[in-house]
């Protein structure tokens, strides 16, 4: 097989079946076609979570505001909400242990699933900006990294 954009002998092949030669394949073997779509698939995972971030925001401001009217309210009600989402996104992914660990200690369901809650809702609070920042400077990155490929012709992944 040789080389989708060289006449060089192919050394790997692509997810989708391109065949790269050692100059191509580089530290990621995969071809300028799959590196492109799977920079934008990263920049339009990384953007859905800013928008998210910004509805649930703005949904926080208007309940707080129709609720008491009071500003204060209102954004320690956003502040709330917020923490829910950042939280929910670092503790779902032990969503699986959690449930397992309850069964086995004796804990059930109910409360396993309140612990969950406070704990994603404790931890958003706190790490919460912290992980907004990061998928924003992440966005800001990969945008740059589309351009970098657009105008060399090169691709990379972060």
């Amino acid at each position: 097989m040789k080389c989708y954009t060289h006449n060089d002998e192919a050394v790997v092949t692509c997810t989708c079946g391109n065949g790269l030669c050692a100059e191509c394949a580089g530290q990621y073997p995969v071809c300028q076609t799959c590196a492109e779509l799977n920079n934008k698939q990263h920049l339009e995972a990384l953007k859905k979570s800013i928008v998210r971030t910004l509805l649930i925001a703005a949904v926080g401001l208007v309940i707080g505001n129709i609720m008491s009217g009071d500003v204060v309210f209102s954004l320690q009600l956003t502040w709330t909400l917020l923490g829910v989402y950042w939280g929910w996104t670092l503790v779902k992914p032990l969503l699986f242990a959690t449930v397992v660990g309850g069964f086995i200690w004796g804990i059930n369901a109910t409360m396993t699933g309140f612990l969950l809650i406070f704990f994603s809702v404790l931890l958003g609070l706190v790490l919460g900006p912290f992980l907004l920042a990061r998928q924003v400077y992440l966005y800001q990155r990969q945008k740059k990294n589309i351009a970098t490929i657009k105008s060399l012709g090169t691709y990379s992944f972060q």
